[in-house]
C-alpha cells in the first residue's frame, strides 16, 4: 500500500474513447492531471511526471509519479484529460497509510526446532506401550510387545493382556507338536 506523504506511483491506463483501443505516444504536455485530497476539490496538478511504461509490450499504460506533497492525503481520487480527441483514461483511486517506522521491534518468537530422523525414533521406541495399547491393531509392534510382557499359552488359547496385567488384548489359536509341546503355529 502507498504510505501517505511520500513519493509514489501511480499507473493508469490510456485509450481511445470510440474504439477503446489502447493509446500511445501521450506525453506530459499532452496529458492533463486533476487531484482531490481527500474529499477535496479538484485541481490541476502543473508539470505532472508522466511516462510511457511500455508501448510495445504494455500499450497503453502510463505511470504518474505523485510527489509527497501530492501524497499527503489518506485518499486520493486522480482523473485525466488530454489535449487530443477521443482520448480519455479511467479515474484512480488510493488510499494511503500512515505508519511510523519503529526501530525498537522486539525479536520474534524463536520457532520450534524440528526433530530429526533420529529424534523421532527415538521418541517412538522409547514410548511406553500404554500409550497406544487401547488403539494398537492386532497386528503390531505395540502387540509383539505385549505378547512377550503380558500373556499365556492355556490349551491351544494365547491370550495377550495389556499393560495392566487383567486387560484382554489379543487372543490368539495356537497349534502345537505333541512330541515337543512347542508351538508351531499362531492362528487370529
Amino acid at each position: 500500500m502507498p504510505k501517505k506523504n511520500t513519493q509514489t506511483n501511480v499507473t493508469f491506463f490510456v485509450y481511445n474513447s470510440q474504439t477503446g483501443a489502447a493509446v500511445t505516444g501521450q506525453t506530459s504536455a499532452q496529458l492533463f492531471v486533476f487531484l482531490s485530497q481527500d474529499g477535496g476539490a479538484f485541481s490541476q496538478i502543473s508539470s505532472p511526471a508522466i511516462a510511457q511504461v511500455d508501448a510495445m509490450n504494455l500499450p497503453g499504460f502510463y505511470r504518474l509519479t505523485l510527489t509527497a506533497a501530492n501524497a499527503n492525503a489518506n485518499h486520493i481520487l486522480l482523473r485525466f484529460a488530454s489535449i487530443m480527441s477521443n482520448v480519455a483514461a479511467e479515474p484512480c483511486e488510493l488510499y494511503l497509510e500512515s505508519y511510523t517506522v519503529l526501530t525498537d521491534i522486539p525479536a520474534a518468537p524463536q520457532m520450534p526446532t524440528i526433530p530429526t530422523v533420529e529424534q523421532i525414533a527415538d521418541g517412538i521406541l522409547t514410548r511406553s506401550a500404554a500409550n497406544v495399547e487401547s488403539t494398537a491393531p492386532l497386528h503390531s509392534l505395540c502387540t509383539v510387545i505385549l505378547a512377550q510382557l503380558e500373556s499365556e499359552v492355556s490349551g491351544t488359547e494365547w491370550n495377550i493382556r495389556r499393560t495392566n496385567g487383567t486387560t484382554p488384548h489379543a487372543s490368539l489359536t495356537v497349534t502345537s507338536s505333541p512330541s515337543t509341546e512347542a508351538i508351531t503355529g499362531v492362528h487370529s
